[in-house]
C-alpha cells in the first residue's frame, strides 16, 4: 500500500504531466493550425515568427543562466504576471494582422517574443518541478505521457474545431497550464519545517520546501567532467534542432502538411506514442544508473541512426507499403 507522500508524488507527476501536455498543445496549436499562420498572411516576409518566438525563449534561458536568485526571489509575482502575458501575446500575434489599432508588424513581434517568453518559462517550472521531486524515470514518463496526449489531441483540434475557436483555446491554454503548475506544486511533497533553515533575507520566504530527490548522475571529476557536460549540451541542442527540421510537421510558423483524415491520425498518434514509450525505456528508463556522460549516447546513436534512414530515402523506399513510410515520418516527428 502506497504512504500519503507516495500518493502526492504521483498526483503531482500526474498534474505535471497534464501541464506539460496542455504547454506543448498551446505552442503547436499557435505554430501549426490554420488559426496562427493564416493570421500572418499580409505581414509576411516582413515577419518570421520563429525568429521572434525563439528570441522570448533566449531572453527567458539568459535570465535563469545569469539571475537565477534574482528569479526566485520574484516566483510570486512572476507565476501570475508571466501567463497572462503570455495570454496577451498569443492573442496579439493572432489578431496583429486583423486590426489598426497598433501597427500590425509591431504587435505581431511583441506578442511573438511574449509568446516565446512565456512558454520557455512554463515548461521550464515543470521540468524543474519534475526533476526535483522525481526520480529520473517517473520524469522520463510523464514527458512521454504529455507527448502522446499533446499529438492525441491535436488532429481532434485541427479538423474538429473551427479556426476561430482554435484561437480562442489557445490564447486561454498558458492560463491553464499555469493553474496546472500550481497545482502539481501543491501537490509535491514537502520537507518539515524544522528540517528547513529559515531564510529571513528572503521577503516572504516560506517554512516549508520541496522535498527534493537525491541527485544520483555522475561526471567525472574536474576538468574533464566539465568537458564532457559542456559536450552533451551541444551535441543535444544540435540533434533537437537537427530532428525539428526534419520533423513531418514542418517548421513552427507554417501550417502542418496535410494529412489523412481525423481517424487516421488519432491512429497514428497512438502508434507514435507506443514507439516514443519503447524508445524511452530502452534509451532512458534502463541507462539510469550510468554515469551522466554515458546515459544519453545510446539516445543519441538511434536518433543519428534514424536521420540517416530519413535523409537516405531513394525510390526504392518511396515504394515501400505505406505504413513503413509512416514510421519514417513518424520517427521524424517523435525521436
Amino acid at each position: 500500500m502506497e504512504t500519503p507522500a507516495g500518493v502526492r508524488v504521483n498526483r503531482s507527476a500526474v498534474l505535471a504531466s497534464l501541464g506539460l501536455s496542455t504547454n506543448l498543445l498551446w505552442c503547436t496549436l499557435a505554430g501549426h493550425t490554420g488559426g496562427f499562420p493564416s493570421s500572418l498572411h499580409d505581414l509576411d516576409p516582413a515577419v518570421n515568427p520563429r525568429i521572434f518566438f525563439l528570441l522570448g525563449i533566449l531572453i527567458v534561458g539568459v535570465a535563469f543562466a545569469v539571475g537565477p536568485r534574482w528569479l526566485r526571489e520574484r516566483d510570486q509575482p512572476f507565476s501570475y504576471v508571466l501567463p497572462l502575458a503570455s495570454s496577451i501575446g498569443t492573442a496579439s500575434f493572432a489578431l496583429a494582422s486583423n486590426q489598426s489599432l497598433f501597427d500590425p508588424i509591431f504587435l505581431a513581434i511583441a506578442g511573438l517574443i511574449m509568446f516565446g517568453a512565456g512558454y520557455f518559462w512554463i515548461a521550464s517550472r515543470f521540468y524543474l518541478l519534475l526533476a526535483r521531486t522525481q526520480t529520473f524515470a517517473c520524469t522520463a514518463w510523464c514527458i512521454v505521457a504529455a507527448l502522446g496526449m499533446e499529438t492525441l489531441v491535436l488532429p481532434i483540434a485541427r479538423y474538429a474545431v473551427p479556426p476561430v475557436w482554435q484561437i480562442a483555446v489557445t490564447i486561454a491554454l498558458p492560463l491553464v497550464s499555469a493553474a496546472l503548475f500550481k497545482a502539481a506544486r501543491s501537490s509535491a511533497p514537502t520537507e518539515s519545517a524544522q528540517n528547513i533553515t529559515r531564510r529571513a533575507d528572503l521577503p516572504g520566504a516560506r517554512m516549508e520546501a520541496l522535498a527534493a530527490q537525491p541527485r544520483r548522475a555522475v561526471l567525472p571529476a574536474g576538468r574533464e567532467g566539465r568537458r564532457s557536460l559542456l559536450v552533451l549540451i551541444a551535441a543535444a541542442a544540435l540533434l533537437l534542432a537537427t530532428v525539428r527540421s526534419f520533423s513531418s510537421i514542418g517548421l513552427w510558423g507554417s501550417e502542418a502538411v496535410a494529412a489523412q483524415g481525423i481517424a487516421a491520425e488519432v491512429v497514428f498518434s497512438l502508434v507514435s506514442t507506443a514507439f516514443l514509450a519503447l524508445f524511452a525505456l530502452a534509451t532512458l528508463v534502463k541507462t539510469t544508473g550510468w554515469r551522466l556522460d554515458l546515459r544519453f549516447q545510446p539516445a543519441f546513436i538511434i536518433v543519428i541512426g534514424g536521420l540517416f534512414l530519413v535523409v537516405s530515402q531513394n525510390a526504392a523506399l518511396l515504394g515501400m507499403p505505406g505504413i513503413l513510410r509512416r514510421v519514417l515520418a513518424l520517427y521524424n516527428r517523435e525521436c
